[in-house]
C-alpha cells in the first residue's frame, strides 16, 4: 500500500519484500513437524531457506539489513546443508534449482575456502546424479564436465556429450569445449573450437546463423591467434576483447583498460583467465605453464621500445600481479613468500604512476585493488599452513583482514566491476572464518 501511495522506490520495495520473506521462512522452518511425511513440501522450504542463507552469507550488507548476527561462514554451512537436503528429494520440484545453486557456489567459492576439496567432491556427486536424473539437459552435462576438470579428472569427450543433446544445444556444447581449451592454455585447440562457432565457418552447427556466443567466440579466437603468434591478430586484440566483455559481464572488471595500448596483446588472454579466477584451480603443470607465459610477456615488455615509460611500468605492474597470484596458488611456504614479494612490487609500481589518465588510471586502480586482495589471500593461506601456532594463525588472519579492508577502499570506475570484486572479497572472508563444506549423506 505504501508503494502505491507514495511511489516507494523499487529498491525499498524489494527490501521490504526481503524482510517479509525472511520472517516467513523463519516461521516455516521453526517447526519441521508440519512437513513430516511430505518431502515434496519440505524440500520447497529447504530450498527457500537455504537460498536465503546463502545470499545472506555472501553479502554482509544484507545480513546487516536483516539484522542477522551470525557469521557468513555459519550461514553458508546451514544454507549448503539445506540445499543438499533439497537436492536429495528426487520428487521435489526445487531439486534441480538446488543443484544449480550448489554448483554456482562451487564455481564462486575461492580455492582458499575449499582447501580440502570437499565442495568439489560433493558437487561431483551432485552433477553426476543430475546427469542421470535429467539425461537430456545440456546444463548438467556441462556442469559435470566443469566439476570433473576442477577435480583433476578426465572430462567426457564432446561427442559423448553431444550425443544426448538436442540440436539447439550444439552451439552451447561447442562453446563449452572451447572454454575448456582456452582456460587450459591450449590455444590451438581453443581456436579451432571457437572458429567452429562462427556463422561463416563450415564446421558451424548452424551455418549463416549467429549464435549468442558469436561475438565472444570471435573475440576469444583472436586472443588465441595472438598467443599463437599471429601478427594479424596483434593489432586487433584489444578491440576483440571489448566485444568479449560486452557479451561476457563476468569480465566487467577489465572495462576501462581496453581502449588503450598499455598492455601487450599477449597479456590479455592471461588477464582474462585471471579475472575468471580459473588459474587458482590449475594442476602443477598448468601453473608452471601459466607462470612461463607471464614471464614470456614480461620479456616482451622489458625488451620493448617503450621500456621505462608509464605504459611500460603499468604493464609491469599487471604482470607482477599475475606472477604473484600464480605463485600464491602454488601454496607452499616458499611460493607464498615469492608471491608476497611480487604482489608488493606490483602495488609499488602501480602507486608510482604519477597522475595517470585514461586506461592507465583504470589499470592503476585495478592493480591496487587486486594486489590487496591477493596479499590478503596469501595471509589467509599462511594461517592454514601446517605447524602454525594459534597465535601465528591469528596474526595471519588479522593481517589478511587488513589487506581485505584496503582492497575495499580502492574503487574501479564501473559499479558492476566493483560489485564483482567486492563479492569475491566477501567470499574470501569465509576462509578466515573457517568455513567447511558440510557433507550430507
Amino acid at each position: 500500500a505504501a508503494g502505491h501511495a507514495g511511489g516507494t522506490p523499487q529498491m525499498v520495495r524489494a527490501g521490504l519484500l526481503m524482510r517479509s520473506s525472511w520472517a516467513a521462512y523463519q516461521s516455516l522452518s521453526a517447526d519441521w513437524r508440519v512437513y513430516r511425511g511430505h518431502p515434496e513440501l519440505s524440500s520447497v522450504v529447504q530450498f527457500g531457506v537455504g537460498l536465503l542463507y546463502v545470499l545472506c552469507a555472501a553479502k554482509a550488507s544484507l545480513r546487516k539489513f536483516l539484522d542477522i548476527s551470525e557469521t557468513g561462514s555459519n550461514l553458508l554451512q546451514r544454507g549448503v546443508t539445506l540445499l543438499q537436503e533439497c537436492w536429495g528429494v528426487e520428487e521435489g520440484v526445487r531439486a534441480p534449482y538446488a543443484a544449480v545453486v550448489l554448483f554456482a557456489l562451487l564455481w564462486l567459492l575461492p580455492k582458499e575456502v575449499d582447501r580440502c576439496g570437499a565442495a568439489a567432491t560433493a558437487m561431483g556427486g551432485v552433477c553426476s546424479a543430475a546427469v542421470q536424473r535429467y539425461p537430456g539437459n545440456p546444463l548438467f552435462q556441462i556442469l559435470r564436465g566443469y566439476v570433473l576438470r576442477r577435480l583433476g579428472q578426465e572430462v567426457p569427450p564432446l561427442a559423448e556429450m553431444a550425443a544426448v543433446l538436442a540440436p539447439a544445444a550444439q552451439p552451447l556444447s561447442l562453446f563449452y569445449q572451447a572454454c575448456l581449451h582456452f582456460l587450459a592454455l591450449e590455444w590451438e585447440s581453443a581456436h579451432s573450437a571457437l572458429v567452429a562457432l562462427l556463422p561463416d565457418s563450415p564446421a558451424s552447427p548452424n551455418p549463416a546463423q549467429s549464435s549468442p556466443y558469436t561475438a565472444i567466440a570471435r573475440a576469444f579466437a583472436m586472443l588465441c591467434q595472438t598467443m599463437l603468434g599471429s601478427s594479424d591478430a596483434t593489432e586487433a586484440a584489444s578491440a576483440s576483447v571489448i566485444l568479449g566483455v560486452e557479451g561476457f559481464p563476468l569480465l566487467s572488471q577489465l572495462q576501462g583498460m581496453l581502449h588503450n595500448d598499455v598492455l601487450p596483446a599477449r597479456a590479455w588472454p592471461l588477464l582474462v583467465i585471471y579475472s575468471l579466477h580459473e588459474h587458482s584451480f590449475y594442476p602443477a603443470a598448468k601453473q608452471e605453464a601459466f607462470a612461463a607465459a607471464v614471464e614470456a610477456v614480461r620479456g616482451d615488455v622489458a625488451g620493448g621500445a617503450a621500456e621505462g615509460s608509464p605504459s611500460s611500468r603499468g604493464a609491469s605492474a599487471v604482470l607482477a600481479l599475475l606472477a604473484g597470484s600464480i605463485s600464491r596458488c602454488m601454496g607452499s611456504p616458499t611460493a607464498l613468500d615469492k608471491a608476497e614479494k611480487e604482489l608488493e612490487a606490483s602495488s609499488r609500481m602501480a602507486s608510482g604512476l604519477e597522475q595517470p589518465s585514461g586506461g592507465l588510471a583504470v589499470l592503476q586502480q585495478f592493480v591496487l585493488k587486486f594486489a590487496s586482495l591477493e596479499l590478503g589471500l596469501v595471509e589467509a593461506q599462511r594461517a592454514a599452513l601446517p605447524g602454525q601456532t594459534v597465535e601465528q594463525a591469528a596474526s595471519h588472519r588479522e593481517e589478511a583482514a587488513r589487506y581485505f579492508a584496503r582492497c575495499r577502499e580502492h574503487a574501479l570506475p564501473s559499479k558492476q566491476a566493483n560489485g564483482a570484486v567486492n563479492f569475491t572479497l566477501d567470499q574470501s572472508t569465509w576462509a578466515l572464518e573457517g568455513f567447511e563444506w558440510p557433507l550430507v549423506q
